[in-house]
């Protein structure tokens, strides 16, 4: 059976402007929503890939810093 594999990654300055910060609000919800229908790949044998997950998180590479925990989207 095939897949189709959504991945995104992308990255904002911060502090978020008021319209960035309401996209990306309408973009988690929206992804929370479709957690429900996505399904882990080989489900149950000894190759399952995790495929339902979605996290962000803190970078702070431009200061040389570790970045924070990634938050899962739920």
């Amino acid at each position: 059976m095939s897949y189709i594999r959504v991945r995104i990654d992308l990255a904002f300055k911060q502090p978020l402007s008021t319209t960035v910060k309401t996209r990306l609000d309408i973009l988690k919800a929206e992804i929370i929503k479709a957690k429900a229908y996505a399904e882990k790949i080989n489900a149950d044998m000894n190759n399952e890939e995790m495929t339902i997950s979605a996290k962000y998180h803190i970078c702070h590479h431009d200061t040389n810093e570790a970045c924070e925990s990634e938050i899962e989207i739920e």
